[in-house]
């Protein structure tokens, strides 16, 4: 991804959230054959802390994602990501916040694979 060979031979680019507003990239990318793995965020700053409002915060964050961009066949696949300026989830949320949210993503889009975090 990102210039580098993917392992099966394919290149895709890596999609930071924000972009989500741009809907000519998509068509751009549908257009030049291009292929996406889009990010997504989930925020926990803004969860209280009850394990019902993360689920229900990472649905809303899936289902926003998936219908933005889930319609463009340039999207391979979904990839979640630490909130913007994070490297990582904060300690106390670690691995359940990345199991809720791929599984949130899963469930809105299950046609594509949810790649696991970048650990760079």
């Amino acid at each position: 991804m990102n210039g580098e060979p993917h392992r099966d031979g394919l290149d895709a680019l890596r999609v930071i959230e924000h972009e989500l507003s741009h809907p000519g990239f998509y068509e751009s990318a549908n257009t030049d054959g291009r292929l996406l793995c889009q990010q997504v965020t989930l925020d926990p700053s803004v969860f209280t802390g009850a394990e019902r409002g993360l689920r229900a915060l990472a649905a809303q964050a899936a289902a926003a994602a998936a219908d933005h961009a889930g319609h463009h066949p340039s999207v391979a696949a979904w990839q979640q990501v630490p909130p913007l300026g994070r490297r990582q989830w904060p300690r106390a949320m670690g691995r359940w916040a990345y199991r809720t949210m791929a599984s949130a993503m899963h469930a809105a889009d299950p046609t594509r694979p949810v790649l696991p975090p970048d650990r760079r």
